[in-house]
């Protein structure tokens, strides 16, 4: 669910159901010179199972990171076909 959004500036979701006991994702719009803009993005991430959850937090980091690069790869690839 979208938590925050301001237009041109962050959006801000959290997961309302899912495996995790909680996920909040923020991305930030940063404006570095004419026509560029570089994103920030900050997880918040808590593995279910409390103690028990943090021997897959390894895992669950590295799968996370490559679905992340697969994702900002993407997006990137989107909006330079878009100007």
């Amino acid at each position: 669910r979208i938590q925050e959004m301001r237009p041109d500036e962050s959006i801000v979701d959290e997961m309302v159901r899912g495996p995790f006991t909680y996920f909040r994702h923020a991305r930030r719009f940063i404006s570095v010179g004419e026509g560029i803009t570089r994103m920030e993005e900050q997880l918040v991430v808590v593995l279910p199972l409390g103690s028990l959850g943090r021997i897959f937090e390894g895992f669950v980091r590295r799968e996370m990171t490559a679905m992340f690069a697969w994702r900002h790869h993407a997006t990137k690839q989107l909006l330079e076909q878009k100007c």
